[in-house]
C-alpha cells in the first residue's frame, strides 16, 4: 500500500474533517420515515466492500484500513457521490517498564529477577526513559509507516479543539517535536549510562560501551548486550511495523533491541514477573468513541497516566519507592476531573501533560484514523466526530428512499464470534455495534452540541439530606429495607457519608415494552437493580446468588454506580431518584454524575437504573451460572475461560440459547423464583405505582421470542434482530417503540457555525497598540436536512491566540459579540506592547460553543515597532502671586534658544492667596516654536547635578 506524503495526508484530513459531523447534505426527494430494516453484511477485504458500494448493493461501508479519496477514485467511485468521515482510531501507546530493586542498586537499574539473576532495566531510569521519548520520530511513523495518522505526543488526538494550547506548546516548550530530537536524546543517553556506569562500579558491576553497543555485566553473571525488548501486536502497521522502526533507532543510541510481535501482546506481557525484564517496552491502543470532550480530557489521561491506569506490579513498585512526581501526576489528575469549568480544566489538563511527559513511563507516538465511506442515498445520517457511527442516533433518525440501511463491514470489524451477554455486551467494539441498533441506553452524547442527550430518560440534580425513609437493597437478606434500617445495620456508612454533598438525582423514563411484547414498567427498572446488587455482593459460602469472581459481574468495571447507591426512593409510575454523593462516584460534573447509572458513556457496558435485557432473562441467566445447563449440563460462566465442560453465556448461540430456555420454563411454571425476585415482588405490593409483577408470564413470552427468532438478543430498542448469521444480521423495526422521529428531530436539531471573513485578513499592529479584530459568523442548520439554512450567526465562541514564531502560546482572548454574526475581538495594549517586532502566528478559533468541537483559521500577524520618540525640550514657566489687598505676581521663565524647530512648552503658574488660604497652581502646556540648544550636553549634566543637589536630592 502505498504511504501519503505528510502534505498529502493533512490535505485529505483536511478536507474530511470540513464536514466530520455533518450529515449529508443531499436535500430529500421525500419526507423522512423511519427505516423499516437496517441490514449489516460482512465482506472479506475491503475493495469487495467499496465494489459493493459503487453498484448500490450497501448504502455505508466501514472499512479495515483508512480509505482515502484516491482510493474511491481507484475505483471508479465519485467523491460527489459518496463521501469520507473520519475520526481518531485510538492513541498508540508504548508503556515501559520501569520496576527496578527497591534501594541504591534499584536506582542505578539494577533489578533481581525471581530467581535470583540480575538484569540492567534502563527504563527504571527517568533521564533515559525521557531521552527516549525525545528520540521518537512520530513524525515518520505517522507518514511512512501508518499513514493516514497524526504524530501523538499524549492520548489527546491532534483533531481535538484546544490541542495546540493544551498540548502543542507545552511539548514544544520541553523541547519535543514530531520529528524527534536524535542527536540530543543520543547525548543524554551516553551521559547517562556514562554516570550509571561509574557509580555502578563502586557495587562490582560493569555497564561499557563496545563496538557501539552497551553492556552489562553482574557480579558472577556473563557480560550481556543492554537488550529492550519491546512486545508488541501482531500484524498492525501501528504496532509491529512501528515499533520494528522504533528497535532500528534504539540500535542506533547503543542499545539491543528485539521485537516479539504475538497476537495476544496483553497476555505475553503478564505472563511472568515483570522482574524477569520479558518485556521493556509494551504498546497498546486507547480507543476513546465518546462525542464528548471531558471524556477526552479528563478520561483519557486518567486511565494512561496514573497509578491507577498502570498494571498492579508498575504501581505497587512506584509506590514502594515513593516516585513523587507520580504521586504529583496523580494528584493533578483528581483535580482535573474536579474541575468545575472548561478553562480550569484546560489549565491543569497543560501542567498534566508537562508532568507525564517528564515522567515517560507511557508514551504516545501515533494517532491512526478510522473512515467510513457513505453514499448519498442515505439522509440525516448522524457522524459523531469522534464516534462516526458508532452512536445510537444514526440508527434511530437516518433514512434511506427505500427505508433500508445496508452496512458493510470489513469482517473483523463486525465479529460474530464474541459471545453476547450483560458481561460482554458493550465492553467490546465489535459487539457494540452488533448491539446499538436493538438496544437504547438511557442518554449518549450529542456530536454536534458536545453534551449529553437523553435517549430513554431525563433528569435533574438536586442537593439532598439522605431520607431515612429511602429505599435500600439489603443483599444478607435478599430484600427491600429502609435506608434506617441499613444504617441500623452497618450496611451504610454514616460517619463517612455524613461528610459527604448528598444529592438526588431524579430519574423520567421513557418506558414502552420489550421487543418479546413484554410491557417495560418501573418494577422492571428494580428489578434489574435488584439483580445488579444481591449478585454484587456474595455473603457467605452458602449464598449461590453471588458472582464468586466479582470481576464476570456485568458492572464490575463501574463498581462505584453500585458501591455508592445510598437509597432509592418511588416519585410516580414513571420515575425513580437515587441518593448518592460525587465525593462517592468520583464526579463532580452533576450531568456525568446522572449519566453513570443510566448511560454508557467510558464504560461501555450495563447500567443499575436503566435495563437492557428483560430482568427474567437475567433470572435464567443467573440459573445456568449456579446449576449449569439443564439441556447440554455444561458449567455457565459470563467471562473467562472455556473447555469441554465449560461455555460462556451467549443469548447468540443456540445451544446456550436452549439451555436459557429450558431455565425461562423452570421461571414460568413458578419451579424457580430467586429471592431479589421474592423482595420486589413484595416491593409491588407496598408500592402498586411500580407495576404489576408478572414474572411467570414475561419468562412464557421470551420462551416465544426464542422460538421465532431462534436467540435471545432482547431489549427495549427500536429495531429487533430477524437474521443472525456469521456474515449477515438483519433487523427489523420494533412496531411498540415509543420514541418518533419528530421527537429525535427536535432534541438533535443542531447548527454549526461557518467562517465568513476574518478582518483585517492580513493584521497588523504598532507594539504597544490596541489590535481589534472583526470576525464574521454564519449559522448552518446541519440537522435535519429538510431544516438546512444559512444566516448570520446568533451564537458562538470566537477565541483569538498568538503563538511565537516557536509555537508557545503567548496570549488568548475571547471574542464579544457586537452585531448579527459578528464577534469583535479585542487584543490590549499590554499584550501587544510585550511582543518583539516580527511575525507571529495567529489562530482564530470558532464553534458552536466551548464544550463543541471548534474549528480553527490561521492568520499571520505583522508586529510593528513603535514610532522613534520625538526629541524634546521643555520651556517652564513659574509665577509666583501672593494676593493681600494688592497682588504681587513673580514669573519665572527658562527658555533655550538656537535653531529653530517645533517643540512643546510647560507653563506652571503657583499663586498663593492668603485671604483664601489656599495655594492654587495651574499648569499651561502650548507649542512654540524654538531651537537646538549648541551647549554641550556635558553642561547639561553639571547643570542637573546642582539642580538636584540643590533640592536636597
Amino acid at each position: 500500500m502505498k504511504r501519503l506524503s505528510l502534505a498529502l495526508t493533512l490535505l485529505v484530513l483536511a478536507t474530511i474533517c470540513a464536514s466530520a459531523i455533518a450529515p449529508l447534505a443531499m436535500h430529500a426527494q421525500q419526507a423522512p420515515k423511519p427505516l423499516k430494516e437496517i441490514v449489516y453484511q460482512a465482506f472479506s477485504d475491503d475493495t469487495k466492500g467499496l465494489l459493493a458500494l459503487k453498484k448500490g448493493l450497501i448504502d455505508i461501508y466501514v472499512p479495515h484500513k483508512p480509505i482515502k479519496p484516491s482510493d474511491l477514485q481507484a475505483l471508479g467511485l465519485s467523491t460527489t457521490k459518496y463521501r469520507i468521515y473520519t475520526a481518531s482510531g485510538g492513541i498508540c501507546v508504548m508503556l515501559l517498564n520501569p520496576i527496578a530493586d527497591i534501594g541504591p542498586l534499584g536506582k542505578l537499574g539494577i533489578v533481581t529477577d525471581p530467581s535470583g539473576k540480575k538484569h540492567f532495566n534502563p527504563f527504571a531510569i527517568r533521564e533515559i526513559r525521557f531521552a527516549f521519548n525525545l528520540l521518537i520520530n512520530r513524525k515518520y511513523i505517522a507518514e511512512r509507516i501508518v499513514g493516514m495518522a497524526y504524530p501523538a505526543f499524549v492520548v489527546l488526538s491532534p483533531q481535538l479543539p484546544y490541542y495546540d494550547d493544551v498540548v502543542l506548546s507545552v511539548v514544544k516548550s520541553m523541547g519535543f517535536t514530531p520529528e524527534g530530537n536524535f542527536s540530543y536524546a543520543k547525548k543524554l543517553i551516553y551521559e547517562t549510562m556514562e554516570n550509571i556506569s561509574k557509580q555502578l562500579a563502586k557495587y562490582g558491576y560493569k555497564l561499557y560501551l563496545k563496538d557501539g553497543k552497551w553492556y552489562f555485566q553482574a557480579p558472577g553473571q556473563q557480560p550481556t548486550c543492554v537488550t529492550i525488548k519491546i512486545d508488541t501486536w501482531k500484524g498492525y502497521v501501528y504496532h509491529e511495523d512501528a515499533m520494528r522502526y522504533v528497535a532500528q533507532e534504539l540500535e542506533k543510541v547503543g542499545f539491543c533491541a528485539k521485537v516479539i510481535a504475538v497476537s495476544n501482546a496483553y497476555a505475553y506481557r503478564n505472563s511472568k514477573d515483570y522482574r524477569y525484564m520479558h518485556w521493556n517496552i509494551y504498546t497498546f491502543r486507547r480507543v476513546i468513541s465518546e462525542d464528548l470532550l471531558p471524556i477526552w480530557f479528563v478520561d483519557g489521561m486518567y486511565w494512561t497516566y496514573t497509578s491507577a491506569a498502570f498494571p498492579a506490579q508498575i504501581r505497587n513498585y512506584l509506590k514502594a519507592i515513593h516516585d513523587k512526581l507520580q504521586e504529583e501526576i496523580d494528584k493533578l489528575a483528581d483535580e482535573l476531573e474536579a474541575a468545575k469549568t472548561l478553562s480550569q480544566m484546560l489549565q491543569i489538563e497543560k501542567k498534566l501533560v508537562r508532568l507525564v511527559m517528564e515522567q515517560s513511563i507511557a508514551i504516545a507516538y501515533v494517532n491512526p484514523l478510522r473512515t467510513i465511506v457513505v453514499s448519498n442515498n442515505v439522509h440525516d445520517a448522524v457522524i459523531g466526530w469522534a464516534s462516526l457511527i458508532w452512536n445510537p442516533w444514526l440508527y434511530r433518525v437516518a433514512w434511506t428512499p427505500s427505508g433500508v440501511l445496508r452496512i458493510g463491514f470489513y469482517s473483523s470489524e463486525m465479529n460474530l464470534l464474541r459471545p453476547i451477554n450483560p458481561t460482554i455486551a458493550m465492553n467490546w467494539l465489535s459487539t457494540a455495534r452488533i448491539l446499538m441498533p436493538t438496544v437504547d441506553v438511557g442518554t449518549f452524547p450529542n456530536p454536534y452540541s458536545g453534551t449529553l442527550a437523553p435517549l430513554r430518560a431525563t433528569w435533574s440534580v438536586t442537593s439532598a439530606k439522605l431520607p431515612a425513609t429511602a429505599l435500600y437493597f439489603d443483599p444478607y437478606t435478599h430484600s427491600w429495607i429502609s435506608v434506617a434500617q441499613a444504617e441500623q445495620k452497618g450496611l451504610l456508612n454514616t460517619t463517612k457519608i455524613s461528610k459527604e454533598h448528598i444529592v438526588k438525582i431524579t430519574y423520567n423514563f421513557i418506558l414502552g415494552k420489550w421487543q418479546d411484547g413484554a410491557k417495560l414498567q418501573l418494577f422492571d427498572i428494580l428489578l434489574w437493580l435488584a439483580w445488579n446488587l444481591d449478585w454484587a455482593k456474595k455473603t457467605g459460602p452458602n449464598d449461590k446468588w453471588g458472582f464468586t469472581n466479582f470481576w464476570q459481574h456485568p458492572i464490575a468495571g463501574d463498581a462505584a454506580t453500585m458501591r455508592c447507591i445510598y437509597g432509592i426512593e418511588i416519585v410516580n409510575s414513571t420515575s425513580l431518584a437515587v441518593y448518592t454523593s460525587p465525593e462517592c462516584m468520583g464526579i463532580s460534573n452533576p450531568n456525568l454524575l446522572a449519566e453513570e447509572f443510566i448511560g454508557m458513556v467510558n464504560f461501555w457496558g450495563p447500567r443499575p437504573l436503566w435495563p437492557w435485557f428483560p430482568p427474567e432473562l437475567m433470572m435464567a441467566t443467573g440459573y445456568l451460572l449456579i446449576y449449569g445447563g439443564p439441556v447440554s449440563h455444561k458449567n455457565y460462566v459470563l467471562a473467562g475461560a472455556v473447555s469441554k465442560t465449560t461455555a460462556r453465556i451467549d443469548y447468540g448461540n443456540p445451544e446456550c440459547v436452549k439451555d436459557l430456555v429450558a431455565a425461562l420454563n423452570k421461571i414460568a411454571s413458578g419451579e424457580y423464583l430467586p429471592p431479589y425476585a421474592k423482595a420486589t415482588i413484595e416491593l409491588a405490593k407496598k408500592y402498586p405505582v411500580i407495576g404489576t409483577p408478572n414474572i411467570e408470564e414475561a419468562a412464557k413470552a421470551l420462551i416465544s421470542f426464542a422460538q421465532k427468532y431462534g436467540h435471545l438478543i432482547v431489549s427495549q430498542g427500536p429495531y429487533i434482530i430477524t437474521t443472525f448469521k456469521p456474515d449477515k444480521i438483519v433487523y427489523t423495526r420494533f412496531s411498540s417503540y415509543p420514541r418518533t422521529l419528530a421527537s429525535f428531530y427536535s432534541e438533535l436539531k443542531s447548527f454549526t457555525v461557518t467562517l465568513a471573513s476574518v478582518s483585517p485578513s492580513t493584521p497588523q499592529v504598532i507594539a504597544g497598540k490596541e489590535l481589534k479584530i472583526l470576525v464574521k459568523l454564519n449559522e448552518k442548520i446541519v440537522f435535519p436536512e429538510e431544516a438546512a439554512g444559512v444566516k448570520p450567526a446568533e451564537k458562538a465562541y470566537v477565541a483569538l491566540a498568538i503563538y511565537s514564531p516557536s509555537g508557545q502560546l503567548i496570549a488568548k482572548e475571547v471574542g464579544k459579540k457586537i452585531a448579527p454574526g459578528v464577534w469583535e475581538i479585542v487584543v490590549p495594549p499590554t499584550v501587544t506592547a510585550a511582543l518583539k517586532p516580527g511575525s507571529y502566528t495567529l489562530s482564530i478559533l470558532y464553534g458552536v460553543s466551548q464544550s463543541a468541537p471548534l474549528k480553527k483559521v490561521q492568520l499571520t500577524l505583522t508586529v510593528l515597532p513603535p514610532p522613534t520618540p520625538t526629541k524634546t525640550v521643555t520651556k517652564t514657566t513659574i509665577k509666583t502671586t501672593a494676593v493681600t489687598k494688592t497682588t504681587a505676581v513673580t514669573k519665572t521663565t527658562a527658555v533655550t534658544k538656537t535653531a529653530a524647530y517645533t517643540t512643546t512648552v510647560t507653563t506652571t503658574i503657583t499663586k498663593t492667596i492668603p485671604a483664601a488660604a489656599k495655594t492654587v497652581s495651574r499648569t499651561v502646556v502650548s507649542t512654540v516654536t524654538v531651537a537646538r540648544s549648541l551647549v554641550p550636553g556635558w553642561v547639561w549634566g553639571v547643570a542637573a547635578a546642582l539642580f538636584f543637589i540643590g533640592l536636597g536630592i
